[in-house]
């Protein structure tokens, strides 16, 4: 007959015992055991919470009056896409192998990192977000270094030991942006916290390469200019900042920059690898130059949706833009880089004011689910009928004395949400309202203008032309473009088309050695053709 044998340890208790066990301790090694006590962390998945860290923390606290780590990594787990776990009988999960092989390994590496899963949440896996990695961070950082290797003068070498003088706005602000990522990847990794170490290096990335190269193109293709010292700096400490998240694509960036460095003595540079994380400069670091850009861009953000929702490409110039801004400093800083708001959204006028208080609201008062949701039960949907009949004089009211009845509930402070969208709309001005600043986007469109873009885009048209003819920036080129005679717009059109190349466009095009593409002139069916000019 079988009986069980009743003291038994749960087998996690095994487990728990594995800091003194492995050392054969009480019998040996208690000096050892005491210089290694307790460790400096440990990592684990959320279902471990009633067995591994639960024994470790007992038997240490029990034996030794302390717990047996300093740090605990818990990771949340990963399920299939559609919630469930994952599960070879159902095979609701794609092949790693597949995933790897397609993607790459830092692809699948940086989406887990950044996921849900680092603070001990579940996760949905979706391949679909593994890709986004690689053409949202990944290509354009590969890019990026790729467009610094294609404008470096002949003969270049960085000094890292050598400090690069920052001659442009840009480049106090990237410099800047670089050594406060440093900072906060440093803060992120010293106290075990990867979700606070990895997405400002999403971030970065997007500022690298979607405002800082896209601004300074130009300069960096002079070879005068000492931006390419500024861009080399930043992408060699980026990618040595990166490296412990993505390991492959930096080492191969690395190794690409390597032999145009100078190379010093002492540390081994043979990978990025053997490098310690650069420290922050924090003389570099300037927040009122980041705040002044952060600003910058939320406008340029804005104004693109604006256009967007109205269906108004960035090509077509639009006439004017008013910033209507809270304090007196949101308008100072966005006036200080209008410029480059100006080329970002393609506008005529620019003006920015501190007259925010006198922008007329409406508010509206939205139900807080989360609060009234339990509160109220059944109640809720007539509650929420009442809630959003109120009107402003009601939702002012509230708001000033913290309370009010609506369908026979009374409301109190944080079960309303109050929301303010500005009031009105005039003529064919577009309105977009945020925190700090309201936007009032003229849409309107007249000949002038639409003439303006469709320059704007045959001029894009003969650049990709160029590009696709080999033709390299310093080679001139005659342009030609086969159009009906009697269409007095592409006429203007094409006459401020000359203007902006600098050169004339001819009628007859050769039939040889030219690259052509149609376009779409006031509807109107245009070819464009480039072809090499002769010396």
């Amino acid at each position: 007959m079988l009986r069980r044998i009743d003291p038994v340890f749960d087998c996690w208790f095994e487990s728990g015992a594995v800091p003194y066990a492995r050392l054969h301790y009480p019998f040996e090694n208690k000096e050892k055991l005491e210089r290694g006590l307790p460790c400096d962390f440990i990592a684990e998945g959320l279902d471990q919470t009633r067995g591994w860290f639960y024994t470790l923390t007992v038997l240490g606290t029990h034996l030794f009056g302390r717990c047996p780590f300093k740090n605990l990594i818990v990771n949340g787990l990963v399920l299939a896409e559609d919630g469930k776990k994952m599960s070879k009988r159902l095979k609701n999960y794609p092949d790693p192998d597949d995933i790897l092989r397609k993607h790459g390994a830092d692809a699948l590496r940086l989406y887990l990192v950044s996921s849900p899963a680092v603070r001990a949440e579940p996760l949905r896996f979706k391949q679909a977000s593994v890709e986004a990695v690689v053409k949202e961070l990944l290509l354009p950082l590969y890019n990026s270094f790729c467009f610094l290797e294609q404008s470096l003068p002949d003969g270049f070498v960085f000094d890292p030991d050598q400090k690069t003088p920052l001659a442009n706005t840009t480049d106090t602000w990237i410099v800047s942006r670089l050594n406060s990522l440093i900072k906060k990847v440093h803060a992120g990794m010293e106290e075990y916290k990867l979700y606070d170490a990895v997405p400002p290096i999403f971030s970065f990335i997007d500022s690298l390469t979607n405002w800082y190269i896209r601004f300074n193109r130009k300069r960096l293709r002079s070879p005068q200019s000492n931006s390419h010292r500024v861009l080399f700096g930043v992408l060699h400490s980026l990618v040595t900042t990166a490296a412990p998240f993505a390991p492959f694509i930096t080492e191969t960036i690395y190794q690409k920059l390597r032999p145009m460095m100078k190379q010093g003595d002492g540390a081994d540079t043979r990978s990025v690898h053997f490098l310690q994380i650069p420290d922050a400069d924090e003389k570099a670091i300037c927040t009122e130059t980041e705040r002044r850009f952060a600003r910058m861009q939320r406008v340029v953000e804005e104004t693109r949706m604006l256009r967007e929702t109205n269906r108004l490409p960035l090509k077509t110039p639009l006439a004017a833009l008013k910033v209507s801004c809270l304090t007196d400093e949101v308008r100072d800083d966005i006036l200080s880089l209008q410029d480059y708001i100006v080329a970002e959204v393609n506008v005529r006028a620019f003006s920015a004011a501190g007259d925010m208080a006198a922008v007329e609201f409406e508010k509206t008062a939205v139900p807080n689910f989360k609060i009234l949701g339990p509160k109220l039960g059944a109640k809720i949907k007539t509650v929420s009928a009442a809630v959003r009949s109120l009107t402003q004089d009601q939702i002012d009211s509230y708001v000033g004395r913290g309370w009010i009845e609506a369908g026979g509930v009374v409301l109190e402070k944080d079960d309303l949400e109050i929301r303010k969208t500005l009031a009105g709309k005039t003529g064919s001005v577009e309105t977009c309202l945020t925190e700090e600043f309201c936007l009032f986007l003229d849409t309107a469109v007249d000949e002038e203008l639409a003439c303006s873009g469709h320059t704007r885009e045959l001029f894009s048209l003969v650049q990709r032309l160029r590009k696709k003819a080999g033709i390299v920036p310093s080679q001139k080129v005659s342009v030609y473009i086969e159009a009906p005679q009697d269409s007095p717009r592409i006429e203007k059109t094409v006459s401020m088309l000359e203007k902006e190349l600098a050169q004339t466009i001819l009628r007859d095009c050769p039939e040889e050695d030219v690259e052509a593409t149609e376009a779409t002139v006031f509807g109107e069916k245009a070819i464009l053709s480039v072809s090499k000019s002769p010396k």
